[in-house]
C-alpha cells in the first residue's frame, strides 16, 4: 500500500468516525479531499510509456494517460509525465 492509499484510508475512517453534527459543507470538503487523494493513487500506478515519432536525433515518447509527447536523451527519462504527473514505467525497451 502506498502513502496515498494510506492517506485515503485515514481520511475515510475519520469521516466515518465524525460526529453526526458535522455540516454538509464540511462533509463535502472531506469528500472532495478524498477525490483528490484518489487521483494521486491512480497516478502512482505505473503505466508504460509509448514510443512516438522521433524528433530529429532524440527519442520521442508519449504518456499513456494524457497522450502528450516529449523527447528524451538516453541519460534522462522522466519518472513522472512532465504534463500530467502520471508515474511512468520504462521497463519496456524501445529500439530507436
Amino acid at each position: 500500500m502506498n502513502k496515498y492509499k494510506e492517506a485515503w484510508d485515514t481520511i475515510f475512517n475519520e469521516i466515518l468516525a465524525m460526529p453526526s453534527d458535522i455540516t454538509s459543507e464540511e462533509e463535502q470538503l472531506l469528500w472532495k479531499c478524498m477525490d483528490t487523494v484518489e487521483e494521486l493513487i491512480a497516478k502512482e500506478d505505473l503505466k508504460p510509456v509509448t514510443a512516438a515519432t522521433a524528433y530529429s536525433y532524440k527519442k520521442a515518447f508519449s504518456c499513456p494517460v494524457c497522450n502528450k509527447r516529449w523527447s528524451v536523451s538516453n541519460s534522462k527519462k522522466y519518472i513522472y509525465c512532465p504534463h500530467c504527473g502520471q508515474k511512468l514505467d520504462w521497463s519496456v525497451k524501445y529500439d530507436r
